[in-house]
């Protein structure tokens, strides 16, 4: 039983959820992305929630093999405690292959590091 249970024979509740963030998390959408640009999961978007604003952000993509391939931004000044950023599969070289990418996070601010990463698979 729960309380906002509107219809009891029915086997159907609806209940109130909430997604809490962990402070220096990192949150990737879609987690397949394909940069083809049939207007459909063309980019990967990089959600981070950081601990403060103030600090200086960098983003780096890194390879299945654990190489840097591309800094989305390196030591940026950030004026919130959180943000997002698009990657479309590419870097200085041109378009990076299929594969699984891992997005990596580190902030520096008062003398402090956070640190987070995840994966994503790019599809061509």
């Amino acid at each position: 039983e729960f309380t906002d249970d509107k219809n009891l024979n029915n086997n159907t509740t609806f209940k109130k959820l909430f997604v809490l963030s962990r402070i220096g998390e990192l949150c990737l959408t879609p987690a397949i992305f394909t940069p083809d640009g049939d207007g459909h999961n063309d980019n990967l978007q990089i959600d981070y929630r950081l601990p403060q604003s103030g600090g200086e952000l960098t983003l780096s993509i890194y390879n299945s093999r654990g190489i840097k391939i591309y800094d989305l931004c390196k030591r940026q000044p950030i004026d919130s405690d959180k943000g997002t950023i698009f990657w479309n599969g590419e870097t200085q070289k041109g378009k990076v292959p299929t594969g699984m990418y891992i997005i990596y996070l580190e902030y520096h601010y008062q003398n402090k590091v956070t640190k987070a990463k995840k994966t994503a698979v790019l599809a061509r």
